[in-house]
């Protein structure tokens, strides 16, 4: 985001938005549209960053790891995968209520 206040989005961001319930949008494109002006200053990058890693680590396309997700509670992916999984410790990722 080169230090300016802009969350790109890619697949996982968009994925990740879109299962947790911030949004719902068909594609990155509006889902960028829908994201670009809510996020306080100075914050998109950490909120782009934890996003990407979430996306890659745990909210993946194919049987999501639901169950050590720390969104779990606020998610509204309706195909919750709630098997057992890896564990993830919370230094994995800065708590998205710090924004």
């Amino acid at each position: 985001s080169l230090e300016r206040n802009v969350c790109p989005v890619d697949t996982h961001v968009h994925r990740t938005l879109n299962r947790i319930g911030i949004v719902k949008t068909s594609s990155p494109d509006k889902t960028f549209l829908a994201v670009k002006d809510f996020l306080p200053e100075k914050s998109a990058h950490t909120f782009h960053t934890n996003l990407i890693r979430l996306g890659r680590a745990i909210c993946k396309p194919a049987k999501p790891g639901c169950a050590v997700c720390p969104l779990l509670k606020i998610c509204q992916y309706e195909e919750k995968n709630l098997e057992k999984g890896k564990a993830v410790t919370k230094r994995d990722f800065m708590l998205l209520d710090n924004l």
